[in-house]
């Protein structure tokens, strides 16, 4: 027997040979005979209550491959921020977690990018 392991965003995190504990927001869904399923599948509970996964769309994939990225550059304003001794500016608190919404798959319905704010005055 084969269980998807799903994250509170559909997502399958991963497939395993036997289940184990994990937070109650997460679900296990046994994969019937012939089912198959990968880590980044999207996972979808039938009426019936069996499960389809289906692997996401292109747009979600791209998407959230630029969303690391645009963390991975946000953290260079952190470091500016630091360097000068300015706080962390509020729209960029926002902005990143917009950014880690994407990139954890809370956030499924962005189709871009949220806007970069302009790096903190005094940076």
């Amino acid at each position: 027997m084969a269980y998807a392991l799903i994250s509170p965003a559909g997502m399958v995190a991963q497939v395993a040979d036997a289940k184990f504990d994990v937070h109650s927001d997460w679900t296990w869904a046994e994969l019937a005979a012939g089912t198959t399923a990968s880590a980044g599948d999207v996972a979808s509970k039938q009426t019936d209550g069996t499960w389809t996964f289906a692997a996401p769309s292109p747009v979600i994939v791209d998407l959230v491959s630029a969303a690391r990225a645009a963390l991975d550059g946000s953290d260079i304003t952190a470091l500016r921020c630091f360097k000068a001794g300015v706080a962390f500016p509020a729209e960029w608190l926002t902005y990143v977690q917009a950014l880690r919404a994407i990139v954890n798959g809370t956030d499924t319905s962005s189709t871009a990018l949220p806007a970069r704010p302009d790096y903190p005055a005094g940076t």
